[in-house]
């Protein structure tokens, strides 16, 4: 795995009052009773690069998934270097409220995406 993150898929009811998120951007719907069709993301190597990308890193492995949930509906996003833009803007806006450990952090819908 590439330096510095962590891969964790696994559903968790907390994940608002993590210390390592800096909030959530709403990209995208699965309705809990489709949950087994992301199954895939599971299965994604955490040691290859992914398709069309010749590195592996956090970055690859998040695009690889979402040109996925792009194309199984549940993202509905004409433009994924536009929503990458996006998320790489909102993280940095937010950034520094999550190290100064300020709560709750914040969930904002994307305007690259339809939701």
């Amino acid at each position: 795995m590439g330096s510095g993150w962590i891969c964790d898929s696994a559903p968790n009811n907390g994940i608002m009052h993590s210390f390592l998120l800096d909030g959530a951007l709403c990209i995208g719907f699965c309705d809990p009773a489709e949950a087994d069709a992301l199954a895939w993301i599971d299965r994604v190597c955490l040691t290859e690069p992914p398709a069309p990308f010749d590195t592996f890193t956090c970055r690859t492995w998040t695009m690889h998934c979402v040109r996925g949930l792009i194309k199984q509906g549940f993202v509905k996003c004409d433009d994924p270097d536009a929503l990458e833009q996006e998320a790489k803007a909102w993280g940095v806006l937010h950034h520094q409220s999550a190290h100064d450990g300020v709560m709750p952090r914040p969930i904002n819908d994307s305007k690259v995406c339809k939701l």
